[in-house]
C-alpha cells in the first residue's frame, strides 16, 4: 500500500486505462476520473524491493489481458527482427517493445483503495508497450515522455522535472531507435574487421583500392573532430568494381547498408537527366544533401555515374566538401562523400598495358602513376567534374584508379559466383570455369590481356552454363498421324 503523500516528487506521468491522466500539483495528485482503474506511475524508486512476479505488459496499465470473456488463451506473442515483438490479440495484429527504464526509475501499477491510500499491484523496471501499428506506438511513447514540457510548480519541482527529463530524452531516444533506425548504435557503427575482410577476399585485382579505400575510411571514422567530409573519386572502366566497393563501405558502416536512410545513392542518368534544369537540380541536391546530414551527421553520399552528371551541378556540393565548421547550421565533417565515374579509365588502362608488357608486377603500380592524370582528366574531360571547383580547390581527398581486370581476376569472380549460387561443384569444374571466362571480351585485340567488361558480366554468362548443366534430358519421339484427322 501506498499513500498519496508518498508519491515522490520525481514523478514523470500518471495515467489511468482510460487514459485519464494525473499531472503533478505541488505536494499532491489532482485527479481526472475514473479512480476505479488500475493507475501507471513512472517514478524514482522508492527503496522498496522491486521484485514482482506479475508482468506489466503496457501503459496505459494492463497487467493481464482481460474483457467480456478470459481471452488470455487468446493472446500468442512472437519475436521478429531488431527486438521487435508481433502479436494476435482476439484477431487484431499488434506491434509492441520491451521498454526498460532508466536505472533508477520504476514503473508501478497503482489500485486505489480510498481517497488517501493505493495499493501497489505490480512494479517493474521494464514493461511491455503493445499498439496496433508502428505510429501508434510512437504517439503511446509520447504520453509517457510529455511531462518534461510541463511547468514546474516550484524550484524544487522544477529541478525534478529537469533531472527527470535529461532522464527520460535519453530513454525516449533509445525507444525510439527500438522502433525506427537512428543515427547511433547499433544502426551507424562501423565494423572494421567486416571492411577489411570484405574487400580483400570479394575484390579482386585492385590492390591500389583495397590500401587507400580501407585507411581512408578507418582514419576517418576513429577522428572525433575531422577538419572536412571525407570525399574520394573513384575512376575505371565499367565492372571493375567501383559500385561494388561503395557498398562494401555501405554495408560496413551502417547496419542496413544500401538500404539505410543516411546512405544516399544519386543515380546521375535517374535523378537529373536533363541538362537545361541545372538551376532547378542544383537547389534540389543541395537540399537533399542539407536534410540528409541534418538528420546524421555520417551520411554517406554516393554519386553514381557522376561523369553523367550535369557540367557544374556538383559545384552545389562545394560548400559542404570545404573547411567549415557548419554550412546552413549542420556540420558535414563527418559525412563522406564518393563519386564514382568512368572518366579517366582509358588512361588507367593504358598505363596498366605498359606496365604489364614491360613484365613488372601489376602489385608495383602506385597511386603516385595515376592520382594526377586522373585528376586532369577529371577536370578537363566532359562530365560532372569538368572545371569543377571540387577538383581545383582539392577538396577531393583521394583519386582512386580501378584498375582493368585480366583473365586471372575473372576467374576468381567466376568461381565466387558459382559458389554463391550453391553450385560448389561447378565452381570446382576447372574446364566450365574457363568456359566463362572465355565468353567474354578482351583487349587489346590481338593480345586480349584485359576484361572489357570487367566482371559485370558474369553472372548472365555463369546462369547460362548453370541452366545448360541443369537441363534435363529426354529424347523426342516418331509421333504418326491419322491421315483422315
Amino acid at each position: 500500500m501506498i499513500l498519496l503523500s508518498e508519491v515522490p516528487v520525481y514523478l514523470l506521468k500518471l495515467f489511468t486505462y482510460q487514459r485519464a491522466s494525473f499531472m503533478l500539483q505541488k505536494d499532491h495528485l489532482q485527479q481526472k476520473p475514473n479512480m476505479a482503474a488500475p493507475i501507471c506511475v513512472i517514478s524514482k524508486q522508492t527503496g522498496r524491493s522491486t521484485s514482482n512476479a506479475s508482468k506489466i505488459h503496457s501503459v496505459p496499465c494492463k497487467i493481464d489481458y482481460s474483457g467480456p470473456a478470459q481471452v488470455s488463451g487468446y493472446f500468442v506473442q512472437q519475436e521478429v527482427s531488431d527486438g521487435k515483438l508481433k502479436a494476435a490479440f482476439r484477431g487484431h495484429g499488434l506491434e509492441g517493445i520491451k521498454l526498460d527504464l532508466p536505472s533508477e526509475y520504476e514503473l508501478c501499477v497503482l489500485k486505489k483503495r480510498n481517497n488517501e491510500q493505493f495499493d501497489i499491484e505490480a512494479r517493474q523496471q521494464s514493461f511491455m508497450l503493445w499498439e496496433t501499428g508502428l505510429m501508434r506506438l510512437l504517439y503511446a511513447l509520447s504520453l509517457i515522455i510529455s511531462l518534461v514540457e510541463a511547468e514546474p510548480i516550484s524550484l524544487l519541482t522544477g529541478a525534478a522535472v529537469m533531472i527527470g527529463g535529461g532522464a527520460l530524452w535519453k530513454f525516449q531516444h533509445q525507444i525510439k531507435c527500438k522502433l525506427f533506425e537512428c543515427c547511433d548504435k547499433p544502426y551507424v557503427s562501423p565494423r572494421f574487421d567486416k571492411l577489411h575482410n570484405d574487400l580483400y577476399e570479394l575484390v579482386y585485382g585492385q590492390h591500389l583500392v583495397l590500401d587507400t579505400v580501407e585507411n581512408a575510411i578507418r582514419a576517418h571514422w576513429t577522428n572525433e573532430n575531422p577538419k572536412k567530409p571525407l570525399a574520394m573519386s573513384f575512376h575505371g572502366f565499367t565492372g571493375s568494381g567501383k559500385n561494388y566497393v561503395a557498398e562494401i563501405i555501405a554495408n560496413s558502416t551502417f547496419k542496413n547498408g544500401m538500404r539505410s536512410n543516411f546512405v544516399h545513392h544519386i543515380v546521375a542518368t535517374a535523378d537529373y537527366p536533363d541538362k537545361n534544369k541545372l538551376n532547378e537540380y542544383r537547389l534540389r541536391l543541395r537540399e537533399r544533401i542539407l536534410n540528409g546530414v541534418s538528420k546524421c551527421n555520417r551520411a554517406l553520399f554516393i554519386f553514381d555515374e557522376a561523369d553523367k552528371l550535369p557540367e557544374q551541378l556538383l559545384e552545389a556540393v562545394k560548400p559542404f566538401l570545404d573547411y567549415y565548421d557548419s554550412v546552413g547550421g549542420v556540420d558535414f565533417r563527418k559525412s563522406t562523400f564518393l563519386f564514382l565515374s568512368n572518366r579517366g579509365g582509358n588512361l588507367i588502362a593504358n598505363v596498366a598495358l605498359s606496365h604489364y608488357q614491360s613484365g613488372s608486377p601489376r602489385e608495383d603500380l602506385t597511386l603516385n602513376n595515376f592520382e594526377r592524370m586522373l585528376m586532369q582528366a577529371a577536370y578537363n574531360e566532359p562530365g560532372g567534374l569538368k572545371l569543377c571547383e571540387l577538383i581545383s580547390s582539392h577538396l577531393i581527398d583521394h583519386f582512386v584508379p580501378f584498375l582493368p581486370m585480366e583473365r586471372r581476376h575473372i576467374y576468381k569472380c567466376t568461381v565466387f559466383y558459382l559458389r554463391a549460387q550453391g553450385r560448389e561443384d561447378l565452381a570446382k569444374n576447372d574446364e566450365l570455369v574457363q568456359r566463362i571466362v572465355d565468353s567474354l571480351q578482351y583487349f587489346p585485340k590481338g593480345k586480349e590481356i584485359f576484361s572489357s567488361s570487367g566482371c559485370k558480366r558474369i553472372a548472365a554468362k555463369s546462369d547460362l552454363e548453370i541452366s545448360k548443366e541443369t537441363l534435363p534430358s529426354f529424347s523426342i519421339k516418331h509421333l504418326t498421324f491419322d491421315d483422315e484427322l
